[in-house]
Parts: structure tokens; sequence; C-alpha cells
């Protein structure tokens, strides 16, 4: 009998590369392999493939938990050194705060200096240095560390106040944040980071002033009424002018001698208070706080924040001096909830209007110096500058339910063109990297100038993502860029977002 030889399958090798991102729409047969169904803690890596997010930790300005280190100390005698206490080198001095206690060492977080062979101030314990790092297992090394993480994290604390924290900011170093007090206050309170945690950042008093003449006070300067003395910490200049002896605005110091200001001359001559001194505050709580870092001087040593919340004035921050910026409106109107620079100017977004100051002057937003007001026809939503040339440039103006571009240098020739009458954005998901994009009822949507220069093509990128977004639309509460990554990120109140699908560059 003959054997009867079976056909020999062909074997061939296929390579599938990880990416895509993630896509619930498509239906399972149609997706492009390496597409992602499902994910969780994954996100698209930008050099290609996906990779486990490295998540966030607690920050108040003290060391981050992230950076901690541990050390180990020999002991013969361990006295009553426990886990917790702080143990203090006799004759060098060195410390150390016990986070574990071997048969044989104790281990150490916060080291500091070099230890001897010595006694220990607390505890009485006899120990053997110098500590040394390291441990004898790869997984004892890695619980060591997590128990300094562990007590780094412990002194770390939350902004003081109540309620959500209602804005940060990042600035020249030092994260800067916003709170509603504590009751029974009603007010907001700024706190910067540092060494030693959220310190209180105190917001200094104020005087009006009207017939400034002369020469303008430069910050620094000591003004003085009677026996009453203050150190400039800034000035605005909100109608008039010192060279015409008109100049009408508000003097701003971080406290006074001698008592306060009054209505009256100043003994100096430069000017004539209007009102009698106050403190300035942040009087209206539960704002959403949104800012943008610029210089209206050309020196970016002179760099400010400005910022709104929707529910106080506008203001500029320097680090040092906060100044409540006024635009003219009712005081019932005057709580911007946009902000942006653009062609030298403060903008800011009143409701359904788009409201810019005098040129190079944020304090200013008188109309005979360029300041202007803009109707649109639906509430603002975000406000976004664009690129463009020396004749053309333009800034996106975003609705909730339709969109302008503002063509124009200044209020002699802006120019609001409609965009899109049936897309707009939803608050606080506009973000420029590359392309701006922002999230509507449609989905995510990038704003791209084509090659006819100045004019806009807009397109959903969120396809694939696109049930996921329309269940969470409502639920949408910020969004911001990771440039490191090149990821347009959004945030959801549920605490989730679509992981890798929005990655700025890669293909819808």
């Amino acid at each position: 009998m003959s054997k009867i030889q079976l056909p020999q399958p062909n074997h061939r090798n296929d390579f599938v590369a990880f990416g895509g991102g993630l896509d619930v729409n498509t239906p399972p047969v149609m997706i492009p392999p390496g597409f992602v169904r499902n994910a969780q803690n994954f996100e698209e890596d930008i050099n290609g493939g996906y990779q486990t997010i490295t998540g966030y930790e607690r920050f108040d300005g003290r060391p981050s938990p992230s950076s901690a280190t541990f050390a180990q100390l020999t002991y013969s005698v361990a006295g009553t050194v426990a886990v917790g206490d702080t143990i203090t080198g006799a004759t060098s001095g060195a410390t150390g705060k016990v986070i574990a206690i071997t048969t044989t060492a104790f281990i150490l977080s916060r080291v500091t200096g070099t230890w001897a062979a010595e006694n220990t101030n607390a505890g009485g314990a006899t120990v053997a240095g110098p500590a040394t790092t390291g441990a004898s297992t790869s997984a004892l090394a890695a619980q060591y560390t997590a128990l300094a993480a562990d007590d780094y994290r412990a002194d770390i604390t939350a902004v003081p106040g109540e309620g959500r924290v209602l804005g940060v900011v990042y600035y020249k170093g030092t994260v800067y944040a916003f709170r509603n007090s504590a009751a029974p206050a009603t007010d907001v309170t700024l706190y910067k980071s540092s060494t030693s945690g959220w310190t209180l950042v105190p917001l200094g008093v104020y005087v009006p002033y009207t017939a400034g003449s002369g020469t303008k006070p430069v910050v620094g300067a000591t003004i003085t009424q009677g026996g009453v003395t203050g150190e400039l910490t800034g000035i605005t200049v909100e109608s008039g002018s010192f060279g015409a002896g008109n100049a009408a605005g508000r003097l701003f110091f971080a406290s006074t001698s001698g008592g306060n200001f009054a209505a009256g001359a100043f003994t100096a001559g430069i000017a004539a208070t209007s009102g009698v001194q106050a403190t300035v505050t942040i009087p209206n709580q539960d704002g959403r706080y949104e800012f943008v870092i610029t210089t209206f001087t050309g020196s970016s040593a002179d760099a400010k924040i400005y910022g709104c919340d929707g529910a106080n004035y506008g203001f500029e921050f320097d680090g040092t001096t906060y100044i409540p910026i006024l635009t003219g409106l009712s005081a019932a109107l005057d709580k911007p909830t946009h902000v942006a620079d653009h062609q030298n100017h403060l903008f800011f977004a009143v409701d359904a209007s788009v409201m810019n100051s005098a040129i190079g002057d944020p304090y200013n937003w008188t109309s005979t110096l360029g300041a202007a007001e803009i109707a649109c026809r639906d509430v603002v939503t975000g406000l976004k500058p664009q690129p463009g040339g020396e004749t053309t440039p333009a800034m996106a103006v975003y609705c909730r339910n339709r969109s302008y571009i503002l063509y124009g240098t200044s209020a002699a020739d802006w120019q609001l063109t409609g965009f899109g009458d049936e897309t707009g954005a939803i608050p606080w998901s506009i973000q420029r990297i590359g392309q701006t994009y922002a999230m509507d009822d449609r989905g995510v949507t990038s704003l791209a100038a084509t090659q006819r220069f100045g004019n806009f093509s807009e397109s959903v990128i969120s396809n694939r993502v696109r049930t996921w977004l329309r269940d969470r639309r409502a639920l949408l509460t910020d969004s911001h860029v990771a440039r490191d990554k090149q990821q347009y990120r959004l945030f959801f109140s549920d605490g989730r977002r679509p992981i890798g699908a929005l990655t700025a560059g890669k293909p819808p």
C-alpha cells in the first residue's frame, strides 16, 4: 500500500505593530491590527506602541514621594528606638527617621550627615556608621523605598480651605492655587507651594487715586500721607494720564504703617485719594479659574499671570501683588470667564461678548485708547490665538454652539468672521498642540490652517471613540496638554478619559 502524502501547510509570520489607540466604534472585524478595544492605565507611546501611565502624586512644594530614598544603619543595641522616631548621632550629629527595624539595622529615610560608630541621642541605641544604601534583595529595596515614599507622602497636605481647588497655575518655579476659604469666611484665598508646604499669599491693600500728575510713581517708591507710609507694589492708570495731570486708578501696597490712607492729598503731591484704603480680596467663591502668562512690556522678565474665574474681577498677579482688573462694566457683570493675550491686548470673555484692553495696557479699558467690545451670538466658551502673519493675525473665538475667527491687529480693524454655525466647544476643552483641539457635541474637533493662508478647515478626529465621548460630554471638567508626550487630554467627572485615542499628530 502506498503512503498518502498530506500537503504541508505554509507557515507565515506577520508583524503587528501595537498602535492606533482606542477604538470602540468600528466593527471588530474591520478594526486595523494594533488598535485597542479596551484598556485601563495604558496610553500610546510617542515612539510607538503602548505604555503604562506614569501616574500622579501629592504636591505642596515639599520633597515628592517619588524622590524618597532609604538607608540602612547597623546597630548593636536597639535601645528603645521605635518606627517613626527621628534619631541623631551623639557624636556626628547625623539624623534619620526610622521607617523600619530589622534584627540588625534601622531603615532610615530623610538622612542628613554621615553616621559614625556612636550612640544616639534618642532611644539609647548604639550604631555603627556610616549608613549604607541598597538592600540584600530587590524585593526588600522596593519595600523600603515604598516605606520612605509613604513617610514623605504623609507630610504633604491639601490646599487649605473648603470645596474643590478652583485653579492652579505654575509661574516662575512656584505653584499657586486658589480655593474657597473655610467657613465662616465667604471669600477665596491664594496659596503658593514652598519647602514647608502651602503658604498663604497676602493680597495686600489698595487706595484709589485721582488727579495724578507729574512723574508716575514707580514700584518700590514710598508713598506718604501725613504719618501713614507704604511701599508701592503696584499702580494702575485706568483713565487719563500723569502727563495731562488727570490720571486715575489705584495704588497697591503689601501693607502700610502709621495707620491707613484716608481721602485727601498725598504728602508727596502726586495725587489725591478718591477713597479710603481697602483690603484686596477675592470676595466671591466657587469660580473656575483660567490663566495666561504674558508680558505687555516686551521683556520676558516682566511676564505676569492674568486670569479670571467667572465670579470675580479679572486680575493680574506677579507672585507678590494681586491686582483686580476693572473693565468698566458694572460690578455685577464684570466677571470674565475666559482670558487670552492677543496682539498686545488682554482679552476677556464676558457672557456673549469678547472685550479687549487698550493696546499694551491691561489696566486700561478706555475705548479712545483702543479698548473694544465685540458681541457674539452665543455664550463664549474659550479664546485661542492662532498662527498668523504680520497683517493677518487670527484668534479662534469659540461659543457653545458656534465658532468665529477674529482677524485684525486692533480695534481699528477687528473683523469677527463666522466660522461654523453647526459646531462650537464645551468650556475648558480648548487646547493648542500643533493645532487647536476642542470638544463639542459631535466629539473632538481640530482647527487647522489650510493651504490658503488665513482660512481654516475643521474635522472630527474622535470617530473611533464617538460613543464613549457622547456618553460623557456632559461630564467634561478640564483638559490639558502633555507636551512631552504630545497628548491632548480630556478629564471627566467620572474619573475617566480615552487613553491613547487623542494623541496629537496621530491619525484618527
